[in-house]
């Protein structure tokens, strides 16, 4: 017997590293939702035909109602259990 496989489709994450002075910033997950109330950097799932900078500075400015300047790539995180990469970016402000 074979096995087949199958190429799962990876999820594409954003998450902002704002920093100011030595103050990070960092939220809670709304209760409500897959591992609500965890502490994590604002952010979210990146959108079909979307650049990774858009969908931080789209994610950014509904969560937060923050217009974010000048993000810079950080690094990249990849979870093999969700199949899901999480792009961080840092912003100074």
């Amino acid at each position: 017997m074979g096995f087949i496989r199958i190429k799962m489709k990876s999820n594409n994450v954003v998450a902002a590293i704002i920093r100011n002075d030595n103050k990070y910033l960092i939220v809670q997950r709304n209760r409500n939702k897959h591992l609500g109330l965890k502490w994590e950097f604002p952010g979210g799932k990146v959108n079909q035909n979307e650049t990774f900078k858009e969908a931080l500075l789209r994610e950014i400015k509904e969560e937060l109602s923050y217009q974010l300047e000048n993000p810079n790539f950080f690094f990249q995180w990849y979870n093999p259990e969700t199949n899901t990469r999480i792009f961080y970016f840092l912003v100074e402000i």
